[in-house]
């Protein structure tokens, strides 16, 4: 290494030691500051990001991350006057908890090229491209990438062809534009009885709007009569009884479900939408809202008992008595340890054999509450 190398690669590794401190410390403008304003960084997948994207993504990961560290080691140096270009591998530890009683280590090798730039005052890093990333989780290998380069120009137009060949385009995500250029949905749905309607993301607003749309579409053209959402169960039916009888509003019936993801205009327009083809229907079929997911027990329960005070069930005692602790939980978020869990598991099962032992057709509708609350647990 030259003389004039040399004092650039001991400034740069002090750079990467100044990075370790500010991760430990969760240090985001220690962090920022290493960075030029300029940064560019390049994804492993060949998505390119800028510094506000990068940073968000460092608070959000520093937030969840319990004694973090990070470590880098410069493998190759190359000096061009003001520019350095390194080839670096880092280490990142640290420890994850997704609950009370889980507790995970984790490590990320990284292999990147990165660009520095001396402005006078001290090296930035400007540029950096992810060549090749490993984790372990617990001491065990999960996950192995190495970068792609970018398709060549014939490639790409390649995909474009026979995207072009398959696509089927539409005018607009808003709902109330008629149904012309979804008619190619037509040959694909046929007569399917269940359509899923996914999102790559929650809380991006033109997909809802764009489940919006497709249910008038299903609605109208394929008869589809239920729309069912990732929600619990019980709770959601608030939003039914909202799109059928006009009680109570749309917010309060999407806010009883819990989950932000489902607190939007845009899908409480489509409550409002459900609501008034119902109370417009004719002689149509009624549209239902239903949830099919079953995270929270406390409704259901609290259905349960309710049904057994009302009936002066012989079992309502019993049922109690089993169901004792799940109402001291909260509503959402609640973290049970292992041995708790298989406690609470075991009570409501016996509960809901004590509501089944007793089938009879009035009782069904606790049976269905009964079955929620054990599903929970198991």
């Amino acid at each position: 290494m030259s003389d004039e190398e040399l004092p650039a690669r001991l400034a740069i590794e002090s750079q990467y030691a100044r990075l370790s401190v500010a991760v430990r410390n969760k240090d985001l403008d220690a962090i920022r500051a290493l960075h030029a304003s300029e940064y560019r960084e390049l994804e492993i997948t060949g998505e390119e990001r800028d510094l506000a994207e990068v940073m968000a993504e460092w608070r959000g990961d520093l937030a969840a991350m319990i004694e973090p560290s990070f470590q880098t080691e410069i493998h190759n140096f190359d000096l061009d006057g003001d520019q350095a270009n390194v080839t670096v591998s880092s280490v990142q530890g640290f420890i994850s908890s997704p609950s009370a009683s889980q507790r995970f280590s984790n490590r990320i090798e990284t292999t990147r090229r990165d660009s520095w730039t001396n402005t006078g005052v001290g090296w930035c890093l400007s540029r950096s491209e992810r060549q090749a990333i490993k984790s372990w989780t617990d001491g065990k290998l999960d996950r192995e990438t190495t970068f792609e380069p970018p398709l060549r120009a014939e490639q790409r137009a390649a995909v474009v062809r026979d995207l072009c060949a398959h696509v089927l385009p539409f005018r607009s995500v808003l709902a109330g534009n008629g149904f012309d250029d979804l008619t190619g949905l037509d040959r694909l749905i046929g007569d399917a009885r269940i359509v899923a309607l996914g999102e790559a993301s929650h809380g991006t607003a033109e997909f809802f709007q764009m489940k919006h749309r497709l249910l008038e579409y299903l609605v109208e053209r394929k008869g589809f009569t239920v729309f069912a959402i990732e929600g619990n169960w019980p709770e959601a039916l608030v939003a039914d009884r909202f799109i059928k009888t006009g009680e109570g509003d749309a917010g309060a019936a999407l806010a009883a479900m819990y989950f932000w993801t489902w607190q939007t205009e845009e899908l409480s327009a489509l409550l409002h939408w459900m609501r008034h083809y119902n109370a417009t229907r004719g002689e149509r079929p009624i549209l239902s809202f239903a949830g099919f997911d079953m995270q929270v027990p406390n409704v259901a329960m609290k259905r349960v008992i309710d049904f057994l005070d009302r009936t002066s069930s012989a079992d309502r005692d019993a049922v109690r008595a089993l169901y004792d602790g799940i109402e001291k939980l909260d509503k959402w978020g609640s973290e049970i340890p292992v041995g708790e869990n298989t406690r609470l598991a075991d009570r409501a099962s016996k509960a809901l054999d004590l509501i089944e032992a007793q089938r009879e057709a009035k009782r069904a509708w606790a049976i269905i509450c009964a079955i929620a609350t054990a599903i929970k647990w198991s």
